[in-house]
């Protein structure tokens, strides 16, 4: 959202005196930690440490009472906030946790960024390799986060044929820039390609187990992030 502040303040307005402000936002640890470059695009503004939680939500007059750690979207934070002007000892906490890790050093940064790139040069190597051992490659997915993967890595119809969703509004559309097909989930069975890669990472294990009679057939799914793998049978 671009205007964090006024919605902050606008959620402490609701609640006063005595209400409750639940927001869930992805965490920054976990952006750095797991390499999820992939979730930076156009509609994510903001990628959040509590140090700038604690900081936005102390300008609107919030003050923040608990912290949890969920598993969504690779690593997220619960943030339970009222009406006041003295955070818990969990924001504390987790400040310093944040500064042991670096948050506050501009060389994690470029760390990062570096490992990002290797990441990239990584994932087009053993595409190409499994192209040039004969190997058909597809792709699982059209989620938001594929698209920045897909067209930072250069990944195109000359290494992946076509992707499938479960989406039926997806379906007989195109991904954004490097344009490939996406087609019905029933495909990956009928087709069979040996390699399915897989965009939205973050539910590999599900999308795996939905798809066990296609692994069973002799398919392997390519995990990108954090490090590229291949799981599957064989």
């Amino acid at each position: 959202m671009p205007d964090l502040g006024g919605v902050l303040e606008g959620c402490r307005i609701a609640t006063e005196p005595e209400g409750v402000v639940s927001i869930e936002v992805p965490y920054l640890v976990h952006l750095l930690e797991g390499l999820e470059y992939d979730t930076i695009y156009h509609e994510h503004l903001c990628y959040f440490s509590v140090r700038a939680l604690a900081d936005a939500f102390g300008r609107a007059g919030l003050a923040i009472f608990d912290i949890e750690r969920l598993s969504v979207h690779g690593g997220s934070l619960r943030i339970l906030a009222r009406a006041g002007s003295r955070h818990a000892e969990v924001v504390d906490r987790m400040r310093q946790t944040e500064r042991k890790k670096g948050l506050e050093d501009l060389a994690t940064y470029r760390a990062f960024a570096a490992a990002v790139a290797k990441n990239r040069t990584d994932l087009r190597r053993i595409l190409r390799e499994l192209k040039h051992k004969g190997k058909r490659i597809a792709a699982y997915g059209a989620p938001a986060k594929g698209n920045t993967l897909l067209n930072y890595c250069g990944i195109g119809t000359d290494l992946v044929e076509y992707t499938v969703d479960r989406n039926p509004f997806k379906v007989g559309t195109f991904t954004p820039g490097m344009r490939l097909p996406v087609r019905e989930v029933a495909l990956l069975l009928e087709d069979r390609p040996e390699i399915t890669l897989i965009l939205p990472w973050n539910i590999a294990s599900e999308i795996i187990e939905q798809q066990k009679d296609y692994v069973e057939k002799g398919g392997q799914f390519l995990v990108p992030i954090p490090q590229p793998r291949v799981v599957g049978d064989r």
